[in-house]
């Protein structure tokens, strides 16, 4: 049985070197055998009554026939490299998006629900966090979509560094990014939401926005032992939802049944809009912190 204290690997299980190193086997061996076993039979053919002779000439097609599958070795692997670069290629162009870096939807979609199995089998506790970059349109129309991309980058590579290497990094769709973290509890995850809210709101954009401060709202949520992909992505989405409309660039999580503010909304003057635009009447208190009823 795994340890369940262990957190299982995140990233794709497939490996290609496996199967060229099989495939590579098979065919040496089946192309030493073919070649021994024809020159032995034309030796016999040519020297039928001469015993000595026809027991070195057996010798000469063993070595012969060794050589020969070294050298059809030498061809196989070099023509299986080239298929396995080719290989490795084609995988990671299907499952990494082009732009960020970080995985893709898809990849999302097979991990999380493999993640979500392991987890519920071994006892496992498991966070998801649903990141959302704030006013990014706004950033778009302002500045152009290059700056627009440079943004989408620099939230990857903070992700990438402020997470753990058993963590999951996904670009979900425009400019909401999942971070799926097993092995960690809502105890755990909450404080981490706020380190990676703080570092990409410390992250340098060009010269010419570099009078914007680029802030990121979360929505966090830890696995029920029944929970599928599209459970859990949505009460991540519903928390996303709620740090949104109590002002942005703040973490709302679940807890029993409440979204609660990890963080009361750090508001940025440059790109947020004033406080009376927020209906405080989609907030109430609930032990002591602001928290989103659900809808």
């Amino acid at each position: 049985m795994p340890d369940p204290t262990t957190p299982p690997p995140t990233q794709t299980q497939f490996d290609p070197r496996q199967s060229v190193r099989s495939d590579l086997a098979k065919r040496s061996a089946f192309l030493g055998v073919i070649a021994w076993l024809s020159v032995c039979l034309i030796a016999t053919a040519m020297f039928p009554n001469a015993a000595a002779s026809l027991n070195r000439l057996w010798m000469t097609s063993g070595v012969l026939g060794l050589v020969s599958a070294v050298a059809l070795m030498q061809v196989v692997a070099r023509d299986q490299q080239r298929n396995f670069e080719l290989l490795c290629r084609l995988h990671r162009d299907s499952s990494t998006d082009a732009l960020t870096g970080v995985a893709n939807r898809r990849e999302l979609d097979r991990c999380l629900s493999e993640l979500l199995h392991y987890c519920q089998q071994n006892a496992t506790p498991l966070c998801v966090m649903m990141i959302d970059i704030d006013y990014f349109k706004r950033l778009n129309d302002t500045y152009g979509h290059g700056v627009g991309d440079d943004v989408l980058r620099h939230t990857g590579v903070t992700l990438s560094k402020f997470v753990r290497s058993t963590d999951f990094i996904s670009r979900y769709g425009g400019e909401e990014f999942v971070v799926v973290s097993p092995g960690v509890d809502l105890n755990t995850a909450r404080p981490l939401s706020e380190r990676i809210r703080l570092a990409v709101q410390q992250q340098r954009l060009p010269a010419k926005a570099a009078d914007t401060e680029v802030t990121i709202s979360i929505g966090l949520t830890a696995m029920k032992p029944d929970d599928v992909p599209d459970s859990i992505l949505s009460r991540a989405d519903t928390a996303l939802y709620s740090a949104k409309n109590a002002g942005r660039n703040c973490t709302f999580c679940y807890v029993d049944g409440f979204y609660l503010a990890v963080t009361q909304p750090h508001r940025n003057a440059a790109c947020t809009p004033p406080l009376s635009s927020v209906n405080s009447t989609d907030l109430l208190t609930h032990g002591g912190i602001a928290a989103a009823a659900p809808g």
